[in-house]
């Protein structure tokens, strides 16, 4: 199979890395920087390279893996469809809503296979977490706290943080809409939520116009309640989740590769250790596309599952913006 990957910034660059780890070389680059191509032909074997991905398509790749700012994701991916190829879209789906019932469509119309890069699905500690509340070991979950922040010029240390699309509100970037990983995953742990309220702003003295800080409260179909909080600012990197059930609670702490559980039943804490290094999850989840691609098969975090996470993502800065809660369809 034929790969194109548009975009070779850092999330390219490793998809591209894991693909050559897997074997895999038939490999196309589009990007709008020559300086970033020559990075990657250096490090990478790949064989084509294009300014232009119009130009690249026109290769026909079997699969598209877009890697770009947010906001192109839904020009690229419409066209890569038409064109015949496969898609992996890198988190968010889109920056906003536009134009993604008409991606959806045009998916299930050209029956492409689709989806989209949801990389903690793959992660060992929220696949513990997910279970521990499909077996009920803590019974009808009541609630779930989850976190994550880290400050932004941290990130990515090699380049400055004011040019990355991450501090830019007009390219998608932003506390809610890049760690919308958190929002995915309590998705998958409590199924579809059905009211939103949030506050969020950029609040800091960073030099960004993207939001900084999110705080987001859900209400999901099944009764259970979940707070959100997101944010660029913590000098220390932190990613942690509580779930609180009618039988016990579960806490997981990313950092320390540690779930701890409590039951009733048991009344102790229960210390669950596992093994994770962080390129894991992300070599497990391009396995995942491969086969997909390969088999034909459905991808995990479909275009349609991944627009419910988008239109929480979106509705949570309605709400802030509008001082009401917003209700989902």
């Amino acid at each position: 199979m034929k790969y194109l990957v548009v975009g070779s910034g850092s999330i390219g660059k490793r998809r591209i890395g894991i693909l050559n780890d897997l074997g895999i070389t038939s490999i196309d680059i589009c990007d709008k920087s020559e300086t970033r191509m020559d990075d990657v032909c250096q490090k990478y074997r790949v064989e084509g390279r294009y300014t232009d991905y119009a130009v690249a398509l026109a290769k026909k790749p079997d699969v598209v893996i877009i890697c770009t700012p947010p906001v192109f994701h839904i020009s690229i991916a419409k066209a890569a469809v038409e064109a015949g190829a496969g898609l992996m879209i890198e988190k968010p789906l889109a920056h906003n809503l536009d134009g993604v019932d008409s991606l959806i469509k045009l998916i299930q119309k050209k029956k492409a296979i689709a989806g989209v890069a949801y990389t903690l699905r793959f992660h060992k500690g929220v696949n513990l977490l997910r279970n521990i509340v499909e077996q009920k070991i803590i019974g009808k979950v009541y609630s779930v706290r989850a976190e994550c922040g880290q400050y932004l010029p941290d990130w990515h240390p090699w380049e400055d943080y004011r040019n990355w699309y991450m501090s830019k509100k007009n390219e998608g970037g932003g506390a809610i809409l890049d760690i919308s990983h958190e929002i995915d995953y309590v998705r998958w742990l409590l199924g579809d939520a059905k009211e939103v309220g949030c506050f969020y702003g950029t609040i800091s003295d960073l030099q960004m116009d993207a939001d900084d800080v999110a705080e987001i409260l859900l209400r999901f179909k099944s009764g259970a309640i979940s707070s959100i909080h997101l944010d660029l600012l913590q000098r220390d990197y932190r990613r942690n989740c509580e779930i609180i059930g009618e039988k016990g609670t579960v806490l997981w702490d990313y950092t320390t590769k540690q779930i701890k559980v409590f039951t009733k039943e048991k009344g102790c804490w229960e210390t669950i250790e596992y093994k994770e290094e962080r390129s894991d999850m992300f070599v497990e989840e391009t396995k995942h596309f491969i086969k997909c691609f390969e088999k034909k098969a459905q991808i995990m975090v479909s275009v349609e599952d991944a627009a419910k996470t988008l239109a929480i993502a979106v509705s949570a800065k309605e709400s802030s913006d509008s001082k009401k809660i917003v209700i989902l369809p």
